[in-house]
C-alpha cells in the first residue's frame, strides 16, 4: 500500500462521521462495534480514521518505572505508520498516554490514539496535533501502575471487539470500528449514505420547507414521490 492510499482512505472515512458509520454496521448486522461513550476525544474538534492496534495493559504497582519505560517505547516502536493505538486498560486510574507518548506516536506516522483508560499532558497533546480519544482525563503517571501485557492482537473494550487491523472511526460522537473485512463495504455504503443525506438536506429542508414553505410531512411525502418516479 504506497503512502497515500491510507492518507486518502482516512480522508474518505473522515468525510463522513461516527454515527454514519454505526448506522452503517447496525444494517449489516454488527451493533455491537461502538466503544463505551465515556471515551471521548480530549478536544472537540478531533477526529481520528485508520487501521486499529491493539494494546493491552493490566493495573499492577510498584513495578520499576526504567523497565516500564522500556517496554512501552519498545511497544511504541511497533506500531506501523497510519495505525491508532487502541488501549485496553483493564480498570485502574492512571494515563497510559500523555505528552511524550502522543509525540512519539505522532513522529511514528500514527493516525491517533484511542484508550479504555486516562491520558495526561493535555497542553502537550493539543500542541503535539495528535488525535488523543480517551475515558477520563488524570495527572497519575502510568509507568509505575501498569503492566503491558501484549501488543498487535485482539482485546474487546466494552461490546466491541477489536482486532489489529480493523478499521478505527471518531469523531466528537464516539469510536467505533469496523471489522476489517467489512471495511470497503461499509466505505460504499458511508458514502452513499452522506449522498443520500445531503440530497435529504438539500431537497427538503432548504428547498421545500424553507424556501417553498412546505410543512415537513408534506415536503417528505413530495421528496419520496420525486425519488419514486426518478
Amino acid at each position: 500500500m504506497s503512502d497515500s492510499e491510507p492518507a486518502e482512505l482516512a480522508r474518505r472515512f473522515s468525510a463522513g462521521n461516527a454515527a454514519t458509520v454505526s448506522d452503517v454496521l447496525d444494517e449489516l448486522g454488527h451493533d455491537s462495534q461502538v466503544l463505551p461513550s465515556a471515551i471521548k476525544p480530549v478536544s472537540p474538534e478531533m477526529r481520528v480514521a485508520g487501521p486499529a492496534y491493539a494494546i493491552e495493559a493490566v493495573p499492577k504497582s510498584g513495578g520499576s518505572r526504567e523497565v516500564m519505560m522500556q517496554r512501552s517505547i519498545e511497544m511504541i516502536s511497533s506500531v506501523p505508520a497510519h495505525h491508532v493505538p487502541v488501549y485496553q486498560t483493564h480498570g485502574g486510574a492512571f494515563a497510559p498516554v500523555g505528552g511524550i507518548a502522543s509525540a512519539l506516536y505522532r513522529l511514528a506516522g500514527c493516525a491517533g490514539v484511542v484508550t479504555n483508560g486516562g491520558c495526561r499532558d493535555v497542553d502537550e497533546i493539543l500542541e503535539e496535533g495528535l488525535p488523543v480519544f480517551s475515558r477520563y482525563v488524570s495527572p497519575r503517571d502510568a509507568l509505575t501502575r501498569f503492566e503491558l501485557v501484549a501488543w498487535g492482537h485482539e482485546i474487546t473494550i466494552g461490546d466491541a471487539h477489536i482486532a489489529t487491523g480493523d478499521y478505527v472511526v471518531g469523531d466528537r460522537d464516539g469510536v467505533v470500528v469496523i471489522p476489517a473485512a467489512l471495511r470497503d463495504d461499509v466505505l460504499t455504503r458511508v458514502e452513499e449514505a452522506v449522498a443520500a443525506e445531503e440530497s435529504i438536506r438539500r431537497e427538503v429542508l432548504e428547498s421545500r420547507i424553507t424556501e417553498r414553505g412546505m410543512s415537513p410531512l408534506d415536503a417528505f411525502a413530495d421528496f419520496a414521490a420525486a425519488q419514486s418516479s426518478d
